[in-house]
C-alpha cells in the first residue's frame, strides 16, 4: 500500500531525467527530481502514517493469534516509505550514464540489508529485523544523495519534504489516542478512525503545506471529477 503513489508518480521520471541530461539541463534535472520528491512525500505520508499508527490494530482483522508489535509496524512502514519515495532518485544515476554506480550501490545495499536482517533477527527478533530494513534503506538513499551531489552538484529535494510524514504521524497519533479512549478497539472504530485520520491529514496538508498553485490544481481536479460524476 505504501509504495502505490510513488510507483505511479515515477512512471515517466526516468525518461524525463534522461531527456534533461541529454540536453545538459542540470537545473531542469534538479526541478524534475525535487518536484517528484515533494509530490511523492505529500501523497505517501498519510498512508505511511496510517499503517505505522494503526498497524498494531491489525490483529482485529487477522485474529488475536497475530501480534503486530508497534515498533515493527512503525519501522517497516518507515522502511517502505523511504524506499518508495527515494528509490526513484536512482534515475539520477542510472539514466545519466552512471548505471554501474547505481548497480554497485544497490548490490552493496542489498548485502547490507540482508546482513542486518540476519543479525537483527538473531539477537532482537522481529524488532531487530524491521529496524535493519529501515536503517538499510535509509543508508542506501543517503549514499545515493551524496553521489548525486558529487556528480550533478545538487541534492534533490528540500528539508521541507520531511514535514509531510512528521505531520501525518502527529495527526495519526492524536486521532488514534482520542479515538481509542472514546470508541475502544474494534474493526468499526479502526475503519472510522482511519478515515478520520486521512481526512484530518489532508486538511492539515492543505492549510500548512500546499502552495497556492498546488491548491488550484487540486481544486481543478475535484471540479472535473464532480462534473464527470454529475454527467
Amino acid at each position: 500500500i505504501v509504495p502505490f503513489a510513488p510507483q505511479s508518480l515515477s512512471q515517466t521520471l526516468g525518461a524525463t531525467v534522461a531527456g534533461l541530461y541529454a540536453r545538459n539541463d542540470v537545473d531542469g534535472l534538479k526541478r524534475a527530481l525535487s518536484g517528484y520528491l515533494r509530490q511523492s512525500s505529500l501523497l505517501t505520508a498519510p498512508i505511511f502514517a496510517g499503517v505505522a499508527i494503526f498497524g498494531p490494530w491489525l490483529d482485529l482483522l487477522f485474529g488475536h493469534r497475530f501480534n503486530f508489535d508497534p515498533l515493527v509496524a512503525f519501522t517497516l512502514s518507515l522502511g517502505y516509505f523511504i524506499s518508495a519515495v527515494l528509490g526513484p532518485m536512482g534515475y539520477s544515476l542510472s539514466m545519466t550514464g552512471r548505471h554501474r554506480m547505481e548497480f554497485a550501490l544497490l548490490s552493496c545495499g542489498s548485502v547490507w540489508v540482508v546482513g542486518g536482517c540476519m543479525i537483527g533477527a538473531r539477537y532482537w527478533g522481529g524488532e531487530g529485523t524491521a529496524v535493519a530494513v529501515a536503517v538499510g534503506f535509509l543508508a542506501i538513499n543517503m549514499v545515493r544523495a551524496e553521489l548525486v551531489q558529487r556528480t550533478h552538484r545538487f541534492y534533490p529535494g528540500h528539508w521541507r519534504d520531511l514535514l509531510p510524514p512528521i505531520l501525518a504521524l502527529a495527526v495519526g497519533f492524536v486521532v488514534r489516542t482520542i479515538g481509542e479512549a472514546c470508541l475502544g478497539r474494534s474493526i468499526g472504530s479502526l475503519i472510522f478512525l482511519s478515515s478520520v485520520d486521512l481526512a484530518v491529514s489532508i486538511g492539515v496538508f492543505w492549510i500548512f503545506l500546499l502552495r497556492p498553485e498546488e491548491k488550484n490544481n487540486l481544486a481543478s481536479v475535484f471540479r472535473r471529477v464532480k462534473r464527470s460524476a454529475v454527467t
